[in-house]
């Protein structure tokens, strides 16, 4: 198991590496989901960039999720840092955007055209995306 003090070590040194083997070990243990949800106000955005990727990576049981959503979607539309703002919008799309799918829709558009992270943003979009029926 990893450590929170290793996970958030890694994170304010950007080893983002690190943190991405990293979090897939953790994804069922809720005591790192609900120390996201309390840290997502960080100063440092890099604690901020960890606690919205641990969220968007959990498996995070929809009651749990459903009191995160606002406070995911105010740092999608105004926290100062881009990838921050990407990585919320992973996380609505992760576990289901509610009300707010065109604005997460938008957002992945955005990171889509980004090298680091339109990856996974094009991920998301096909996920969110109704699949075409072909025309007969």
């Amino acid at each position: 198991m990893v450590d929170l003090a290793e996970l958030i070590s890694a994170a304010m040194r950007e080893d983002w590496q690190f943190v991405d083997e990293s979090i897939p070990l953790i994804r069922n243990d809720p005591t790192y989901y609900k120390w996201a949800f309390f840290n997502l106000k960080d100063q440092n955005r890099n604690v901020r960039d960890l606690a919205v990727s641990i969220i968007e990576k959990s498996d995070v049981p929809e009651e749990a999720f459903a009191g995160m959503r606002d406070q995911l979607f105010s740092m999608m539309m105004g926290d100062n840092h881009i990838y921050v703002r990407y990585r919320a919008a992973f996380a609505l799309a992760a576990h289901g955007p509610g009300s707010y799918k065109e604005q997460v829709v938008a957002t992945l558009k955005s990171a889509a055209q980004d090298k680091d992270v339109g990856e996974i943003a094009r991920g998301y979009l096909r996920q969110m995306s109704p699949p075409r029926i072909a025309a007969r």
